[in-house]
């Protein structure tokens, strides 16, 4: 299957299994919400979570992607990339995760500030998976 052919899939949906490969090689699996366009998939994240740190140190990254229809479903592989930590309220990390937020829920954040200072109080970071592989049971 080629990523166009996915594209659409992935927009389209915002759940799914984010796996990564614990330091024993063993994969790890966590629920997460995600949004994709222009061929990148981002996910919050809080630093220092298993998720966070197996993919710091190895950045292979799977999404198992879901749909409402239990017999549609997309694998989409990628290396991740780790931003910094949000370390202050309204910094470039904080804002990227308004964005995904806002996008992901699909309306503005009802109290910016109050956004801003969670991300930095939660040590939130974003990671970005640019997709190279994809398979799985789509729609025909």
């Amino acid at each position: 299957m080629e990523l166009a052919d996915a594209e659409a899939f992935l927009a389209a949906n915002h759940r799914a299994a984010l796996v990564t490969l614990s330091a024993d090689g063993t994969p790890h699996s966590s629920n997460i919400s995600y949004h994709f366009a222009g061929g990148v998939a981002r996910v919050s994240v809080t630093a220092g979570r298993i998720k966070s740190r197996n993919l710091a140190r190895d950045p292979r990254a799977l999404l198992h992607v879901f749909s409402d229809n239990w017999g549609q479903w997309l694998a989409a592989e990628g290396t991740a990339e780790l931003s910094a930590v949000s370390g202050a309220p309204g910094d470039e990390v904080g804002r990227e995760l308004l964005d995904l937020y806002e996008r992901i829920v699909g309306e503005a954040h009802p109290d910016r500030a109050d956004f801003f200072a969670a991300m930095v109080r939660d040590r939130r970071l974003l990671i970005s998976i640019p997709i190279t592989r994809v398979y799985g049971q789509l729609p025909s």
